[in-house]
């Protein structure tokens, strides 16, 4: 309970003796309360002596008194308090005019959102006996993280699906169960050759200038998996120094499992589309188009995610092994780390439909780049290729 764990800090401090009282004291909070962040809060209480202890507790919302009972201590204030303790942190001793500061990290859980917290402090006075209980010193609601409205990320929730495909077969099969166990954010679109010269500096691409309508929209291509990754990481380090990526996360290639998972979107067909794939679904090379076409130019999977079938192969992270096929096995959370060459998805506008299936694979040296490779990335969990 909150209160034995209080009386359980205070007791064990009872030998750092001394007198001081709290006057006026503010609380400042930066940071996004989201799942996955953490919360800055800077306490200032002007002391008359050195040696208060403050500490910080972050608890469930509930207005009203609650019997906190610490044996010789006198409590003032009005504990806002929930026996569902979340956050008790100590800090260490402050003096004079003095500031402490907390980090606190918000669980990266979807039940966290919506869910009101206070986030107050105790000022303790050893000599006087008494903790002041700070009133209003923050008041936060945990709200869902969404990445920035330009990049057009889907949130995509954690999930069972049945990847590869039996009637695929070859490096398909066999047909087995994978949970992922993180949500993840996936891009709406393959990233387009003015988001790469954003990041990046300079677009490759092959379909670019005044013959090719539209060409900033259209995928970047002629990408090699470590152009790719290039662009993730400076993608990363850049909305990392921004504060607006959850802790332990990263933008970064997709592996081949969330890849699939994306592209079949609740559905078991051999496409998303069905048990065919037509040219008025994707860009694909019966289209006769004998090249790319602007992002989002064909309808969207069920999860509102386009061209994950057609237009330009995908690079994923996944090293990729060519002598080796799925095992039979459910797995969680797969992730390819052997083998010279780096998985690619999705097919391209060059490619059969065959090549097109939501389970279809293919591979490429990591140096390779032409007009049919490009990318798209998600915000995921830290991983390393």
């Amino acid at each position: 309970m909150l209160h034995q764990h209080l009386a359980h800090l205070l007791l064990t401090t009872l030998g750092i003796a001394a007198a001081a009282s709290a006057q006026s004291r503010t609380m400042t909070v930066t940071g996004t309360a989201s799942p996955g962040f953490a919360l800055s809060f800077e306490h200032r209480a002007p002391l008359t002596a050195a040696g208060q202890l403050s500490l910080l507790a972050v608890t469930p919302h509930y207005v009203g008194s609650y019997p906190l009972q610490i044996p010789g201590f006198v409590i003032t204030g009005t504990p806002q308090i929930d026996v569902g303790q979340l956050w008790l942190q100590s800090t260490a001793l402050l003096s004079g005019a003095a500031t402490a500061s907390w980090n606190v990290a918000i669980p990266f859980d979807p039940a966290f959102v919506g869910v009101d917290f206070d986030a107050q402090t105790l000022d303790v006075d050893f000599a006087a006996g008494t903790v002041n209980w700070a009133q209003g010193d923050a008041e936060l609601t945990i709200v869902t993280f969404v990445p920035p409205g330009g990049f057009n990320m889907v949130p995509i929730a954690a999930g069972t699906f049945s990847m590869g495909s039996n009637a695929a077969g070859g490096t398909a099969a066999p047909a087995h169960t994978v949970t992922l166990t993180q949500p993840f954010w996936m891009g709406k679109y393959e990233v387009t050759q003015a988001e790469y010269l954003a990041v990046r500096g300079a677009s490759p691409s092959e379909f670019q200038g005044a013959s090719y309508p539209n060409a900033p929209q259209r995928p970047v291509e002629r990408v090699t998996w470590n152009d790719a990754m290039a662009y993730c990481s400076t993608l990363t380090a850049a909305e990392g120094a921004a504060g607006r990526i959850p802790l332990g996360y990263q933008y970064r290639l997709p592996t081949e499992a969330e890849w699939e998972y994306c592209c079949r979107a609740g559905t078991t067909t051999e496409w998303n589309t069905g048990v065919s794939l037509s040219t008025s679904r994707a860009n694909f090379s019966i289209a006769l188009l004998l090249q790319t076409t602007v992002v989002g130019s064909y309808a969207a999977n069920p999860w509102g995610l386009y061209d994950m079938h057609g237009n330009v192969w995908e690079w994923c992270l996944d090293s990729w092994d060519a002598t080796a096929n799925y095992s039979s096995a459910a797995v969680s959370d797969p992730f390819g780390t052997s083998g010279p060459y780096r998985a690619v998805r999705g097919g391209g506008w060059v490619s059969s439909a065959d090549s097109c299936r939501s389970a279809g694979r293919s591979y490429a040296i990591p140096v390779r780049f032409d007009g049919y490779h490009g990318f798209r990335v998600v915000l995921a969990p830290f991983l390393a290729p």
